[in-house]
């Protein structure tokens, strides 16, 4: 599966969460595009 996560935040507890799920995604073998916008630049 191909999945994509966007991050538009600064706030460190949801941009960790963000990239576990993306770590935890890439390890059962799926395709991960993450994505910085706005404040998450």
């Amino acid at each position: 599966m191909k999945i994509g996560i966007v991050i538009g935040t600064n706030e460190p507890e949801v941009v960790w969460n963000a990239f576990r799920f993306g770590n935890v995604s890439l390890k059962a073998g799926h395709e991960v595009k993450v994505f910085l916008l706005n404040k998450g630049v």
